[in-house]
């Protein structure tokens, strides 16, 4: 199975009769990939994943879709998906918040998951050369201006608000998971119950050894596939959790590939 799979075989069954798991979490952070501009506000004003998906593909030709990278066109295949399923077309969406110009490359968004428990979850990169470039700026400069938005966002919508949080993303997105997790303020950190990084690119020296990574560290998952390439740039701890891809290389990155039986990775 891989998660189009795992979609198809418990999308019918509620919250309620299968609890959320591992592979719910990875689909909570992909589809943060999908450009939902001028359909999620960004004030708090909630909308259905359902009704987020109708108006998406009313609003983008087939096209459209086909004109843009790999990791977006799968979400968006995803998004078809979940606004059919009954496990995930009343989920909330809300707080969506897109920057992209030649200096960074930023998506954010919040799923209310019911229970009062939200998942923010932050997108990869995208099509757009800023956001390649802050990969490549990783490694020799902390924070790139990625990293402060992510930051930025979860101080915004949560210092003052009563919830718990997940905090999840795909490559880049699990990097910004982290670090806005280690930065963000006490009263936002105390509400963070777990943290989630996909294949995302680890820390540099002087951020992984710190008090703050020491802090958060007990609440974070690394999951990478077992070609990953993407998600050993930079330092990490050795308990990351190994799964298994179908495809060699750079290939495996892509969330497509990754196996998985029932409700857990392979």
């Amino acid at each position: 199975m891989n998660v189009i799979d795992y979609i198809n075989k418990y999308g019918d069954y509620k919250f309620e009769q299968v609890d959320i798991n591992e592979i719910d979490k990875l689909i909570f952070s992909i589809i943060s990939y999908v450009d939902f501009k001028g359909i999620i506000p960004s004030n708090g004003t909630k909308i259905t994943l359902e009704e987020a998906g109708y108006i998406f593909f009313n609003n983008n030709t087939k096209k459209d879709i086909r004109n843009n990278i790999l990791a977006v066109r799968f979400a968006i295949g995803v998004l078809d998906k979940l606004r059919k399923k009954d496990r995930y077309k009343d989920l909330f969406l809300y707080n969506y918040v897109y920057i992209g110009d030649e200096n960074q490359q930023f998506a954010a968004l919040s799923i209310d998951l019911g229970k009062n428990i939200v998942y923010v979850s932050f997108e990869g990169t995208d099509q757009l050369i800023s956001g390649w470039e802050e990969d490549c700026k990783m490694s020799y400069r902390f924070p790139v201006p990625a990293q402060k938005q992510a930051k930025k966002y979860l101080n915004k919508y949560f210092t003052f608000r009563k919830c718990k949080l997940i905090i999840g993303g795909h490559s880049k997105g699990g990097n910004l998971s982290l670090v806005s997790s280690m930065y963000c303020n006490f009263l936002v950190r105390n509400k963070i119950l777990e943290i989630y990084s996909y294949d995302g690119q680890g820390l540099r020296k002087k951020q992984i050894e710190s008090k703050r990574y020491k802090r958060i560290k007990p609440r974070y998952t690394h999951v990478i596939p077992n070609n990953s390439i993407i998600g050993l740039i930079l330092r990490h701890d050795s308990d990351y959790k190994v799964i298994k891809s179908n495809r060699p290389g750079i290939l495996a990155h892509s969330v497509s590939t990754w196996m998985i039986e029932n409700t857990f990775f392979k």
